[in-house]
């Protein structure tokens, strides 16, 4: 990766301000160097880091920045584009566009792909410089706990929908078939086993669906199927496992993780209803090719044998 790092100590402050310049040639990085340390001097020390275009996007990323600078002059066609792959990797890092030439189709095509502002040449210079940069942070974390609200939101309704699920009094054909007694009560260790199970199936499916390094848990939720079908139990208790296993895994989870296992979650949920509705169609089927005993002569229900 062409990466070019270079460290500004200041006496003032005690910040450290990380800053990445994307796509712009050594020499203006090196002058951009001298425009951020004249307006964050007395903010911290200054760490800037450039990066050329056919840098590897991942390890730039998982360095980490307070704010990147792309060089859009420097990028030429499909800057955008580049805005537009950093911002989606990166959403909570602010992103500033540079544009020289004075052209506003490129900065308005970088604008919409997600960066938070454009400077033009007089703008890199004093109070324009470091007004942008702290304004830009500013809106990115407004963004980021508005998103984070946004999500444990969600997460508050599904979890209040799960219980309302579960609170919901059987109906006649599954009290009579199932008991009108939750798993949790009649079976609390099953009931325990099978919420262990589910959640580690939980933990492996999300594994998969980030970095496919993971076999799919299709069967380890078929097998909890079986297991609940031989305890007798329904729907309600299916959703109560879940439920149980959601909030065994979303607790201290940041809102994004606590999302991906509520999305995962859904698609268990409906793989695993899937399976136990297969176990009881495969039992009652099984029930109904059992040949039945004749009658026996001494049964009073047996119909008279005429005599000739």
């Amino acid at each position: 990766m062409s990466v070019k790092g270079i460290t500004l100590e200041h006496t003032t402050g005690s910040r450290i301000w990380n800053i990445l310049v994307f796509g712009s040639e050594n020499a203006e990085v090196t002058r951009l160097e001298h425009k951020f340390q004249a307006v964050l001097a007395e903010q911290g020390s200054l760490r800037v880091f450039s990066a050329k275009r056919n840098c590897d996007v991942d390890e730039l990323i998982q360095a980490g920045y307070d704010v990147s600078f792309v060089d859009l002059d420097a990028l030429g066609d499909g800057a955008d584009a580049i805005v537009a792959d950093l911002h989606l990797r990166a959403p909570g890092v602010p992103l500033i566009a540079i544009s020289r030439s004075g052209d506003e189709a490129p900065a308005i095509a970088a604008l919409r792909a997600g960066a938070q502002d454009c400077l033009s040449a007089a703008e890199l210079d004093g109070p324009p410089l470091a007004r942008a940069i702290r304004y830009a942070i500013e809106r990115s974390c407004f963004h980021a706990r508005m998103k984070e609200e946004v999500e444990r939101v969600e997460r508050d309704r599904e979890m209040d929908y799960l219980s309302i699920l579960t609170s919901m009094t059987p109906t006649m054909v599954s009290e009579r078939l199932l008991g009108s007694k939750p798993l949790i009560r009649r079976e609390p260790a099953a009931f325990a086993a099978a919420v262990r199970g589910y959640s580690n199936s939980l933990e492996r499916a999300l594994l998969h669906s980030a970095y496919r390094s993971c076999r799919q848990p299709t069967d380890d939720v078929h097998d909890i199927a079986d297991r609940l079908g031989m305890l007798n139990a329904g729907p309600r208790d299916a959703v109560e496992i879940h439920k149980a296993a959601i909030s065994q895994r979303i607790e201290g989870e940041s809102a994004v993780r606590s999302k991906a296992y509520i999305e995962e979650g859904r698609l268990m949920l409906v793989q695993l209803m899937g399976h136990l509705v297969s176990f009881y169609r495969n039992f009652s089927w099984a029930a109904e090719r059992v040949p039945h005993a004749p009658p026996s002569s001494d049964d009073d229900s047996a119909p008279p044998v005429s005599g000739t």
